[in-house]
């Protein structure tokens, strides 16, 4: 699902998901003949939510995919990324630059359970905006969310770092 929505409260959504429909082509899926150009992004939107893939996506990215990346890459639009910024290798992390897929560099990742493999080189991104005395506007954030990891599972796969969560909340600010 790709989610651009606007962050004043009287202001309307716009969501491009799947239809229900199993026989619907690629296009008709990501609503592509209706998705907003690069410059309708940055003209009428505040914020894109980034659940394009999944964290199991692999290889390259495919037409009509990597025309809807590109256009949320040349927004400029500030985007919030699920678990893995789309496009995004989840061991490797992101594209090699002078590839055909576009790099997002999300303003927020927020990682589901722990935070993948790939998300070193987004917090090493927040890092050296937080170092930097010309940083423009406020520094990235990454996010935890998600408090269902039984405890024998997290020793299983040697997550006993991920840092407690406070009280009842649902998240918690990693960077």
């Amino acid at each position: 699902m790709l989610s651009s929505m606007p962050l004043h409260a009287e202001a309307a959504q716009a969501v491009a998901q799947p239809p229900s429909t199993p026989a619907a082509t690629v296009p008709q899926l990501l609503g592509l003949h209706s998705f907003p150009s690069a410059t309708t992004l940055a003209d009428s939107y505040d914020l894109i939510l980034d659940a394009v893939f999944g964290f199991s996506f692999a290889g390259s990215v495919r037409s009509p995919f990597d025309t809807v990346l590109q256009r949320i890459a040349a927004s400029g639009v500030p985007v919030a990324s699920v678990d893995v910024p789309s496009g995004w290798n989840v061991e490797s992390g992101p594209p090699e630059p002078g590839s055909d897929t576009p790099a997002i560099w999300p303003q927020v990742l927020i990682s589901l359970t722990a935070p993948k493999r790939c998300a070193v080189h987004f917090d090493s991104y927040v890092q050296r905006c937080q170092l930097s005395a010309t940083s423009d506007g406020p520094c990235p954030e990454h996010w935890l969310g998600g408090r269902f990891l039984p405890p024998p599972l997290a020793k299983q796969y040697s997550l006993q770092w991920l840092p407690k969560y406070p009280g009842i909340q649902q998240s918690v600010k990693l960077s």
